[in-house]
């Protein structure tokens, strides 16, 4: 910054702010205001100054008028406009906020002026009796993130994309960072420092922000795992959200809808409820399908709300060859997948991508789990056997499946494969 052109003079004089503020009888800080432009000099104190400084009135006060302007161009009044606003506001008077602050009534003046700024803990005690905090006071006065950290002494740190989502919807909210401390149960630092990017908060912390601020748990998530990719604790992901398993390779799906959630494979283990050594399999470059402990209705539906996908994009993308040829019958309730089936086999691979296995399956129809492979293979089980498969189907399915409905798929399969036949023998086995 440029030496103004009364410090110029006093400078060129050879004086010090003190020396001349011993002269003329004033304190030091009035010298300092006149060199700044912050305060103008009284008429009684021109002489002795120019004697002073070796020069005449006329350069004198061209040198203050110039010191003046200058001040009055650069001054900051957007904390100022601020403060005068919300003083008002709450119908308070200059001598209030005066005693509350434990200053002057000129501070004041100064401070709405723009000629000072409150220090720190001033500021903050001001910003209690408006019921605001001290940072939103100078959010309002359209501080940038370094002019608040610097003001209120902050660490100044790279800002993530979780702190910048949780501070925009605190103010959309219309919540002051005391206000969210106190159903947090913290302290108002520790808002103040995730705000600012001092720590991230834990996935509970984040949960009751995320209801507090109303914030889409997809948003969420998202801020939160780019948060963690910034600052190197989850790998960076390139892949398109939300993400598909029909185009994308399996393990690195998985691997990445984890990471987008920012979780430990126990942690998201947790979350599908099942055991982590099923997301170790999932995630292995190696993998060729959904391992079994992930092959079910409830976990299924938990993967697909959590990737934006369906459930038969999963079974579908996971399941290869098997599963292509069947994915029209995938995401049908029970009754439905039976009627749409055309045969048993059909409907057994719907089942086993589901996650039903063949000794489930064999044990339905009180048989063992070599029978059900043998009927996948094209052989045709007894009728009693086929009827006994109705309580495979739960809830997890919609409506339950008759064992009517399953007899007339057997015969759909019977006379699929008797279709060489002559109608007659046809017709006798369907007695």
């Amino acid at each position: 910054m440029s030496k103004s052109p009364l410090r110029r003079l006093r400078e060129q004089a050879g004086h010090t702010q003190e020396v001349v503020a011993s002269v003329v009888g004033v304190a030091q800080a009035f010298v300092s205001s006149w060199e700044s432009g912050a305060a103008p000099i009284g008429e009684s104190n021109l002489v002795l100054l120019t004697r002073l400084y070796g020069c005449t009135v006329d350069e004198l006060e061209a040198a203050a008028d110039t010191t003046r302007a200058e001040w009055i161009r650069q001054r900051d009044t957007r904390l100022a406009d601020v403060l005068r606003r919300r003083r008002i506001r709450a119908g308070l008077s200059r001598q209030a906020v005066a005693e509350a602050c434990d200053v002057s009534p000129s501070a004041v003046v100064l401070w709405e002026q723009g000629t000072i700024r409150p220090r720190r803990e001033t500021l903050v005690e001001m910003a209690e009796l408006l019921g605001v905090d001290a940072e939103q006071l100078l959010v309002d006065a359209r501080y940038t993130d370094e002019e608040i950290a610097g003001y209120l002494r902050l660490t100044v740190r790279e800002m993530t994309p979780l702190a910048v989502l949780l501070r925009e919807a605190r103010l959309r909210a219309g919540l002051s960072q005391a206000q969210v401390a106190a159903v947090l149960g913290t302290s108002q630092n520790s808002v103040s420092a995730i705000e600012t990017a001092q720590f991230t908060p834990d996935r509970t912390a984040l949960k009751r922000l995320r209801h507090l601020y109303d914030i889409p748990e997809a948003e969420a998530a998202a801020a939160y795992f780019e948060t963690r990719a910034q600052v190197g604790l989850v790998p960076q992901v390139a892949l398109p959200w939300p993400l598909n398993p029909r185009v994308v390779p399996r393990s690195q799906w998985f691997r990445q809808l984890r990471a987008h959630l920012g979780m430990t494979r126990g942690e998201f283990a947790e979350r599908l409820g099942v055991d982590p050594t099923h997301v170790n399999t999932a995630e292995r470059p190696d993998t060729v399908s959904l391992p079994s402990g992930l092959r079910n209705v409830r976990v299924l539906t938990i993967l697909a709300r959590t990737a934006g996908c369906s459930c038969a994009d999963i079974i579908v993308g996971f399941g290869g060859e098997r599963a292509a040829e069947v994915a029209h019958l995938v995401g049908l309730t029970g009754p439905e997948l039976v009627r749409a089936s055309a045969n048993l086999a059909e409907m057994l691979t719907v089942l086993n991508l589901y996650g039903v296995t063949w000794t489930t399956m064999g044990k339905a129809a009180g048989t063992s789990r070599q029978s059900p492979i043998n009927w996948m293979g094209g052989a045709i089980p007894h009728v009693s056997r086929v009827r006994r498969l109705a309580s495979l189907f739960g809830p997890d399915f919609g409506p339950p499946v008759s064992p009517d409905e399953l007899e007339e798929l057997w015969r759909r399969t019977r006379d699929g494969q008797r279709g060489s036949e002559p109608p007659e023998v046809r017709a006798a086995a369907g007695q």
